[in-house]
């Protein structure tokens, strides 16, 4: 459950820097394949996305689901062609989707018959880190946190034309809508993003050289990691037990 962009090879010195808060609520409203979100020692973890799949296998998982040992190129195909219908399970759709694909990257191209017990060990593994954590689906736009340490995790500015899988209509992630919304969140949270660059009033807190684990046309080149934050005081929620429906969506 590796894949391009993912923060497995710096998952643990971006911890070490959101982990530094006080207060004990955390939300990571991009969670990917939940790499950061395991090593986060906050009381209470909520993490979402908008992909509706990955975020069913995450909860199948805490309760005891198991994904296959092996999906051959024709289940693989047949999966693909029928992602969006009721044919197979969600989280079965997003374990062959990520799990199954060339550098993780959703239903492109197979990976091989080696890769579904790869992906299995993997993901049985992360789960013991993230049993209690809370996962929801939902766009960060729809979100109102505050007193949060809030982890993002965008798709990149520069990255191949990404598109939103989880949205019917498959439409473009807004970059600057993106960054407007992390200047509105950083007056209530301690928020930090993972980006190539951003806007001149965030801070860079972080630098990690990290060499590509698959090679390009280019061959192996190191790029650099960056961490940014707007400095704040914010104040931090202390709390026994938290509502993440009340928390994050507290207009509804």
């Amino acid at each position: 459950m590796r894949y391009l962009g993912g923060k497995y090879r710096v998952s643990k010195h971006l911890a070490e820097v959101i982990n530094q808060h006080e207060g004990n609520v955390y939300l990571e409203p991009f969670m990917g394949s939940c790499w950061v979100t395991r090593l986060i020692k906050y009381k209470h973890r909520i993490a979402g996305d908008v992909h509706e799949e990955l975020v069913e296998m995450f909860r199948k998982l805490q309760d005891g689901w198991e994904p296959p040992d092996h999906i051959t190129k024709e289940e693989y195909d047949d999966i693909r062609a029928n992602k969006t219908a009721d044919k197979y399970s969600k989280e079965l759709v997003a374990f062959a989707g990520f799990g199954c694909a060339f550098a993780g990257s959703y239903f492109r191209k197979y990976a091989g018959e080696i890769h579904p017990a790869r992906s299995k060990r993997s993901v049985l593994k992360k789960i013991k880190a993230l049993m209690d954590v809370h996962f929801y689906v939902d766009d960060y736009r729809n979100l109102n946190p505050k007193g949060c340490v809030i982890y993002c995790d965008p798709p990149y500015d520069d990255s191949y034309g990404f598109r939103i899988t989880g949205v019917r209509g498959n439409g473009r992630f807004d970059n600057g809508e993106f960054w407007e919304v992390m200047r509105n969140w950083s007056k209530d949270n301690v928020v930090y993003i993972s980006e190539n660059e951003a806007p001149d009033d965030f801070e860079c807190v972080l630098e990690i050289p990290v060499k590509p684990g698959v090679r390009t046309t280019k061959g192996c080149e190191t790029r650099i990691e960056r961490l940014f934050h707007i400095p704040t005081n914010a104040e931090l929620l202390d709390l026994d037990t938290v509502e993440p429906k009340t928390l994050l969506w507290p207009s509804i």
